[in-house]
């Protein structure tokens, strides 16, 4: 909250000019954002690759181990119905896809540890 209260502070005194601009793009686009926004997430990362993002989203809630790292797995669902709700660009959530994919579970040699942790 504090490292945010120079920003807020400047909003408010400005009259909510963020507001004002997510409200005229969401007037500018209609619902083309809000229908396209699946569709894109499947895109940005690519067809082949949705499938292994998707796995490490659920293997973040799943894994008890990773349980320090599912505030990710919480940020992009919320970052995502934000976005929807608002009608913001899908290509915020890029980074956080990005780590999805990173924590999928899906491992070449069939979930075993690498030849080369074996050492």
């Amino acid at each position: 909250m504090l490292i945010s209260a120079p920003m807020v502070a400047w909003q408010i005194a400005h009259g909510w000019p963020a507001i004002k601009m997510s409200a005229a793009l969401t007037i500018a686009l209609g619902a083309d954002s809000r229908v396209a926004f699946v569709p894109f997430q499947i895109l940005m990362i690519g067809l082949f690759l949705t499938p292994v993002w998707i796995s490490g989203l659920v293997a973040l809630f799943r894994r008890p181990q990773w349980r320090p790292y599912r505030s990710v797995a919480l940020g992009y669902l919320f970052m995502s119905v934000l976005l929807i709700i608002i009608g913001g660009d899908p290509e915020y959530t890029a980074g956080l896809q990005v780590v999805l994919l990173a924590a999928a579970p899906w491992w070449p040699w069939g979930g075993r540890r690498p030849p080369s942790a074996a050492r």
